[in-house]
């Protein structure tokens, strides 16, 4: 009952939670999605574009849908995957699938990603898409944040495509 309490119980706000300084801070799990897709896009080692794709901002976070080799991808920003205890603490995700089936992880890709080394990497089951944690250096720029997170992706991609 407590941990239930724990999670789903209205915290009382404090004055610094309504200052500017907390949508600043927020604003930057954003910045670094964006950017990442940025970066993604511009490397002239894989073939990423959005055409067609749009950004999406929902109540837990933050998506930007990728063409990455010909694999519909979305690089998040999610809440609710940090905040769950059976999840790597981490507030970005790779979402990898199948070829144009832009939301389709098939049960052979799905094995793939579990295949991959648990020392290597977290993966979160949300809503039957499995998830890959992104983990951000810590005292890092924005670009370097969004360079480090676009190699542990590509570096998955290798291992999931080979």
């Amino acid at each position: 009952f407590c941990e239930l309490m724990d999670s789903t119980a209205f915290i009382p706000f404090r004055a610094e939670d309504l200052s500017p300084d907390v949508q600043r801070s927020e604003e930057r799990y954003f910045q670094v999605i964006d950017r990442l897709c940025e970066m993604l896009k511009g490397n002239k080692n894989i073939n990423a574009n959005t055409k067609k794709l749009k950004a999406q901002a929902t109540r837990t976070g933050y998506n930007r849908y990728i063409w990455i080799n010909d694999h519909g991808s979305a690089l998040v920003f999610d809440r609710k995957a940090w905040m769950n205890k059976s999840s790597a603490e981490t507030p970005f995700w790779f979402y990898f699938c199948d070829g144009k089936e832009c939301y389709i992880q098939s049960e052979e890709l799905k094995a793939k990603l579990k295949k991959l080394p648990v020392y290597e990497t977290d993966l979160f089951d949300n809503d039957n898409k499995i998830g890959i944690a992104l983990y951000a250096p810590v005292n890092a720029q924005l670009d370097e944040v969004a360079e480090s997170l676009m190699a542990q992706i590509i570096g998955y991609m290798e291992k999931i495509e080979a």
